[in-house]
């Protein structure tokens, strides 16, 4: 399957650091006895099926999910999504399902009526498997640039990263790509929004890919939104 990335839910305002103890506990599957010598001696208690249920539901209530952040229309709320459903149905020779599945589907936040932009990456397996949205970045991709930005930025790839986390992460891959790019004098087809005709060893390609990732990065983590991989 490789690698995406998808924005991680982000925080309601003065969250963030509960949001941030549930997200290591879940991971964990364990919670800190606390501070004391025997409680350190012991080590962290693992956490009942119960318990991670608890602290996934909580986790949904104080965050929000990035199609919230990008507003997209809703169905059964604007009238643009409720004329998307139906041209879908209406394709697919399914118009008579129509107030059925506008029933089903209410609230679904339809992310293809919104203009293009850096959180939506021309660089997508949105479509290839259940998981991915149009959102996500197939960052398998940084394997065809490892050597440009070094083992260890590629390691972090496929790490967790909370908003500030993930802005340095763009920072760092910037320090790495810009240069390189100049040097390779692709800086400008590099930049642009349109994709250079793709080849594997193409500096072209591996840069844009990169200034790609780079975007992406920044226009989350701009709006409070961390990185979730998925593999």
């Amino acid at each position: 399957m490789g690698l995406d990335w998808n924005p991680m839910a982000r925080p309601k305002p003065g969250m963030e650091a509960e949001l941030e103890r549930l997200v290591a506990e879940i991971d964990a599957g364990a919670v800190s006895r606390g501070e004391g010598l025997v409680a350190r001696l012991l080590g962290a208690r693992r956490l009942s099926k119960q318990e991670t249920e608890a602290r996934i539901e909580r986790f949904r209530e104080i965050s929000e999910a990035p199609y919230v952040t990008l507003g997209a229309p809703r169905v059964g709320f604007d009238p643009a999504a409720d004329a998307w459903l139906r041209g879908k149905l209406e394709a697919g020779g399914k118009l008579a399902e129509l107030e059925q599945t506008r029933a089903e589907t209410r609230g679904y936040w339809v992310l293809d009526l919104l203009p293009p932009c850096d959180g939506f990456p021309l660089y997508t397996n949105h479509g290839a498997y259940e998981g991915l949205d149009r959102y996500s970045f197939r960052a398998q991709f940084l394997d065809d640039a490892r050597e440009i930005i070094g083992k260890d930025l590629h390691a972090r790839a496929w790490n967790k990263m909370f908003a500030r986390e993930l802005a340095a992460y763009a920072d760092a891959l910037e320090v790495k790509t810009r240069p390189w790019a100049e040097r390779a004098g692709v800086i400008a087809m590099a930049t642009t929004a349109d994709a250079p005709p793709f080849g594997e060893d193409d500096p072209a390609s591996q840069a844009h890919i990169l200034f790609s990732a780079i975007r992406w990065c920044r226009f989350w983590s701009a709006r409070g939104h961390g990185l979730e991989p998925w593999f």
